[in-house]
């Protein structure tokens, strides 16, 4: 089972993928009357623009989990500014094994 722990950018790729194939089928279907169903193609547009970051999602959270912990505990004022920083993009996320 993929948890967001464990779910890799290979993982991410291939879930993406279903949401690949609903926009390829509408495709399919998105012509009327000679033209381009304007839904589909805003639809289309806005999944091109946020498909790469869910993409990599996974490699985020991995680099936020290293900043919170490498940073942690430093007296140093730019490594607590990024301990917060990273626990602050984290917050909203449901984690098992939270820093």
């Amino acid at each position: 089972m993929i948890t967001i722990v464990s779910c890799s950018t290979s993982d991410a790729d291939r879930l993406l993928g279903l949401a690949d194939q609903f926009l390829d089928d509408w495709a399919e279907d998105a012509v009327q009357e000679g033209k381009r169903d304007e839904d589909y193609e805003q639809r289309s547009a806005e999944w091109s623009a946020i498909r790469p970051l869910l993409i990599s999602a996974p490699a985020l959270l991995k680099g936020l989990k290293e900043i919170a912990i490498c940073c942690e505990g430093s007296p140093d004022q730019i490594a607590i500014c990024c301990v917060e920083i990273a626990r602050t993009a984290m917050a909203g996320l449901v984690i098992e094994d939270q820093v």
